[in-house]
């Protein structure tokens, strides 16, 4: 009898532990729900689930655990898509707001709509926008260099960074004022800086990408700096299965255009020491059963609604082949997009020669009925005609500055309608252009000019031209081009060189 009482009190004991253990085990677990380069494609497609789908799922994963996630998104967010574009990025701010997400870092397309948009829309957001490295010419930071999020008692410090390659991956107005800091050292000092606030764990949000090619990245940052736990990484658009570990760093990347969620699950001991961190990505193929939620989808449909973005729809023109406006390429030679584009600013201008940055330009239009939406999200901006008076040499600086550092791709390689030119890469750096014709002669160096300039910034030291036309924007002059020169050919481009 007493055998039998002692081995139903053991087992009370160990069945009364194992519950305890479990619910301690439960409180001490963190869920981090990451996205990144979503580029505002807000809504369901093919590419991705959209934010309603990922807001449902979000829900399911509250519903199954004592604390809410930690929701970050890792930059490339509030502009790419035609209804973003239309609302300057608020649209997405309002979504993001609306989902819960915890923080955000801005990616380098975040800053096109310049900084003061920027700063005005991390003030609507109801989440925290990050960045330790983004600073303005006084040294202080524009936004939040962290935070630090608690969930079941523990204490989860995060920090953001953005990429230094913004400066050559937006238009220079957009960064005017800001001057982005080196990585590593900022990333040393909010590590101290967190640990002296006794967190418990450490995240960077990053905007900085696994691409070599890149000015610096998440992983040299991580080989670099000890105390970084986890570093939730943007920019190049990399798809982490189960994570990248360097050194005791783990990086996560969930790829592009929420094709992916990422998620960690992050579990502490009963001293909040973190002793387990689990990385996965959930496809899309494992959630295109749930119902989307109905609050983002009315938001979204109402905000296109009131846009009037079905309008932008509109065909108005036809290609057979790429426009290809891809930046690798158009930063270093002409194409066919390129050349089309001088020409439409050229004859409308009525001016001596158009002058056209690559900058201007953010993406190809494929072959097939070319609809407005189309127009504006290969410009992107809004961009209106210079009228200016220079001299030949003048031009020739001009064209010298895009050429400079070729075969390196450059966001000052002028493209240009009017006249051609020619430039020698053997030649050092500022006397690369060897010819610039126009109607088949060298032009004259002291001769003035009427230019239609696009994209530049820095055109004071030129006289102005006060010449009546209707000022249209540049989306609008090139869907006027298209409309009356069908593609219905390739411009087959040669090398300037």
């Amino acid at each position: 009898m007493f055998k039998k009482v002692l081995g139903s009190l053991l087992c009370f004991v160990v069945v009364t532990t194992l519950f305890l253990s479990c619910d301690s085990f439960a409180e001490k677990e963190v869920v981090i729900l990451h996205t990144n380069d979503i580029h505002a494609r807000a809504k369901d497609n093919k590419l991705g689930i959209g934010y309603a789908r990922f807001c449902t799922y979000l829900k399911d994963v509250k519903s199954r655990s004592k604390n809410d996630p930690i929701v970050l998104d890792a930059g490339d967010v509030l502009h790419g898509d035609i209804m973003a574009i239309a609302d300057r990025g608020k649209i997405i701010v309002d979504i993001m707001n609306a989902i819960g997400y915890t923080a955000m870092v801005p990616g380098n397309f975040d800053f096109n709509y310049g900084i003061e948009r920027l700063i005005e829309l991390s003030e609507i957001a109801e989440f925290k926008v990050l960045s330790a490295n983004v600073k303005n010419l006084e040294g202080n930071t524009i936004f939040m260099p962290y935070t630090i999020e608690e969930r079941a008692g523990v204490r989860i410090g995060i920090f953001g960074l953005c990429t230094p390659e913004t400066v050559i991956k937006t238009n220079a107005k957009n960064v005017k004022g800001v001057k982005f800091e080196e990585c590593i050292e900022v990333s040393q000092k909010m590590v101290a800086e967190l640990k002296s606030k006794n967190v418990d764990m450490i995240v960077c949000l990053g905007h900085i990408g696994l691409d070599t090619s890149n000015v610096i990245t998440s992983d040299v940052i991580c080989s670099n700096v000890s105390g970084i736990d986890l570093f939730v990484d943007g920019h190049s658009h990399s798809e982490l299965y189960g994570g990248k570990k360097v050194n005791d760093s783990y990086i996560v990347s969930a790829g592009q255009y929420l094709n992916n969620i990422g998620q960690v699950t992050l579990v502490f001991d009963d001293n909040n020491k973190l002793k387990d961190i689990k990385c996965e990505l959930v496809n899309k193929q494992d959630i295109l059963s749930l119902k989307e939620d109905e609050e983002i989808l009315k938001l979204i449909n109402d905000t296109e609604e009131m846009l009037g973005i079905k309008k932008l729809y509109e065909v108005v023109a036809h290609t057979e082949f790429r426009l290809n406006g891809y930046h690798g390429d158009i930063r270093t030679r002409s194409t066919n997009m390129t050349r089309m584009l001088s020409q439409a600013v050229y004859e409308y201008s009525n001016a001596d020669v158009a002058i056209l940055k690559s900058s201007i330009i953010f993406g190809s239009i494929e072959p097939g009925d070319i609809r407005r939406t189309d127009i504006i999200k290969a410009l992107s901006f809004i961009y209106y005609l210079e009228m200016k008076e220079m001299t030949g040499s003048q031009i020739k600086d001009m064209l010298e500055e895009g050429v400079r550092y070729y075969p390196i791709s450059n966001e000052k390689f002028a493209h240009v309608a009017g006249m051609t030119y020619k430039f020698n890469p053997k030649n050092p750096g500022g006397s690369r252009v060897i010819s610039i014709k126009k109607d088949n002669k060298e032009i004259d160096m002291n001769k003035k000019y009427t230019v239609a300039l696009v994209g530049f910034e820095d055109t004071d030291n030129y006289t102005s031209l006060d010449i009546e036309f209707e000022q249209k924007e540049l989306n609008e002059i090139f869907i006027d081009y298209l409309k009356r020169n069908p593609v219905t050919q390739d411009i087959i481009v040669e090398l300037t060189v």
